[in-house]
């Protein structure tokens, strides 16, 4: 289920790779990095090489990440410190301006 114009030019660049680059790409089998049709390619330029085929790893696929919850959030222990003493020393220091005003 392959293009076969595809094939032919994933095969020209791979071409230039060694042998045995195309072998670690093979038995690596990074699906989220080559697709399909490059393993496709890859195999039919390491037949025509005359390699030996190995056992491919289990594929890598992509799976993001969780989603973070609000509570796995972490705020930094300055920053948490900042927001809450910088509010609480303004209005202390307002209200001392607004009492010494009456006096």
């Amino acid at each position: 289920m392959t293009d076969a114009k595809l094939v032919v030019d994933i095969k020209k660049e791979l071409q230039k790779k060694t042998t045995a680059d195309l072998l670690k790409i093979w038995k690596a089998n990074k699906r989220t990095r080559w697709s399909d049709t490059a393993f496709e390619a890859v195999k039919q330029i390491l037949a025509e090489r005359g390699a030996e085929l190995p056992q491919q790893d289990p594929p890598t696929t992509f799976s993001p990440e969780p989603r973070k919850k609000i509570k796995d959030l972490k705020m930094p222990l300055w920053l948490t410190a900042l927001c809450i003493i910088l509010p609480a020393l303004i209005i202390f220091f307002l209200g001392m301006r607004m009492i010494l005003k009456f006096f």
